[in-house]
C-alpha cells in the first residue's frame, strides 16, 4: 500500500480485515482485481465516435484489465455483458482463476469524464457486487461501493501516465460505519 492514505479515525487493521472495503480482497475492485500486484501488458483502447468525441472502450478494457494483474494463464475472462446502448451504466463480468469462478456485476452511479487528445480526468462512483466460489466451498457475496480518479497525460503518441486513486466508502450496513468515531 505504497503512497496510499487511510483515516486516522479507524485503526489499518480494522479496515484491512472488513470484507465490505473495495481494495483489501482480490476481484473488490474489477479494474484493479489485485492491488498488490504489478499489472503486466496492460493495454487500454480508447475509441474516436463520428462526432469527434473521445470514448472509453469498456468491454475492451475490461477484458484486457483482468487477466493482466495475474500470472500468465492463472486468471480468465469467460465472457463480459455489457451493452452501451441499453444499459451504460451496468457491466457483469464472468471469470475463472486457478481456485474459484466468479461473477462481478459493476454498476456506474456517476461518471464525470473529460478526454481530449492530450488528457484523460474522470471520477467514477461504483458500487460492485462480486459473487466468487472456490473450488469445494459456497460462493460468498461481497458488496463494496468505491471511487476511482484518473489525471492522465500523453507522454507520446501511443501513451499517458498519470495518477489514479481509488476511493474506498463505508456504507450504513458495514459494522465499521457505526463504530467509527464522529458518526
Amino acid at each position: 500500500f505504497l503512497n496510499s492514505e487511510f483515516t486516522p479515525q479507524i485503526p489499518f487493521n480494522q479496515l484491512s480485515s472488513d470484507p465490505n472495503i473495495a481494495g483489501f480482497r482480490k476481484y473488490s475492485i474489477l479494474r484493479f482485481p489485485d492491488i498488490g500486484s504489478n499489472a503486466n501488458n496492460v493495454k487500454l483502447q480508447y475509441s474516436k465516435s463520428a462526432s469527434g468525441n473521445i470514448y472509453e472502450d469498456i468491454q475492451y478494457n475490461t477484458i484486457s484489465l483482468l487477466p493482466s494483474f495475474f500470472p500468465e494463464g492463472s486468471c480468465a475472462v469467460d465472457k463480459v455483458e455489457y451493452d452501451i446502448d441499453a444499459y451504460p451504466n451496468r457491466l457483469c463480468l464472468f471469470f475463472h482463476d486457478q481456485v474459484s469462478n466468479g461473477r462481478i456485476e459493476l454498476f456506474t452511479n456517476s461518471r464525470k469524464t473529460l478526454i481530449t487528445e492530450d488528457k484523460i480526468n474522470s471520477m467514477e462512483h461504483y458500487r460492485q457486487s462480486t459473487f466468487r466460489r472456490r473450488t469445494g466451498q459456497r460462493a460468498n457475496q461481497i458488496i463494496v461501493d468505491y471511487a476511482i480518479v484518473l489525471d492522465m497525460q500523453r507522454t507520446n503518441s501511443q501513451s499517458f501516465q498519470g495518477v489514479c486513486k481509488i476511493l474506498s466508502y463505508l456504507q450504513p450496513q458495514d459494522n465499521l460505519y457505526f463504530e467509527r468515531p464522529n458518526k
